[in-house]
């Protein structure tokens, strides 16, 4: 008898080019979920938010950005809700520049950061007991879970 041996004949190249792509395309995917869940924590924070509208600073720095290693991937839009465009205080640098410090905190994985940026939007919310983002905070909960799960086909 011959030296017997297994030889193997598969292309492990072909493998991990598969394999990769089947990972690009869960990323992919997870990414487009989560940008939905941002529009929809926005949507919500600027249309429930029950406070008094004063300046509109604070509706105007609400948004949210999406990370993969500490790298923004999407950065959903601000709009000006200011009564007085020549205003100082612009409530969608405050939210755009609060969302760059927060990207710092989270170098790994992938993230979703729903933010507003007025530094007395926790005032109003704790102490006025005004809904600013908690509503969004709600939804973007339930969504998480029934998108992850395959629940919810809107995406």
């Amino acid at each position: 008898m011959e030296n017997s041996f297994i030889k193997n004949k598969t292309d492990m190249g072909a493998i991990r080019d598969s394999i990769e792509a089947f990972k690009k395309r869960i990323m992919e995917d997870l990414i487009k979920k989560l940008s939905y869940i941002g529009e929809e924590c926005v949507r919500v924070a600027r249309e429930r938010g029950n406070y008094e509208n004063y300046t509109g600073n604070l509706r105007s720095s609400i948004g949210y950005m999406i990370l993969l290693d500490g790298t923004e991937i999407i950065q959903g839009k601000f709009e000006d809700y200011r009564k007085d465009p020549n205003s100082p205080i612009n409530g969608m640098d405050k939210g755009k520049k609060l969302l760059d410090n927060l990207k710092k905190k989270y170098p790994n994985g992938l993230v979703l950061i729903v933010c507003a940026g007025m530094n007395y939007a926790a005032y109003v919310e704790n102490i006025h007991h005004k809904d600013v983002l908690t509503s969004a905070e709600l939804v973007a909960e339930s969504l998480a879970e029934k998108l992850l799960k395959g629940e919810y086909k809107k995406v």
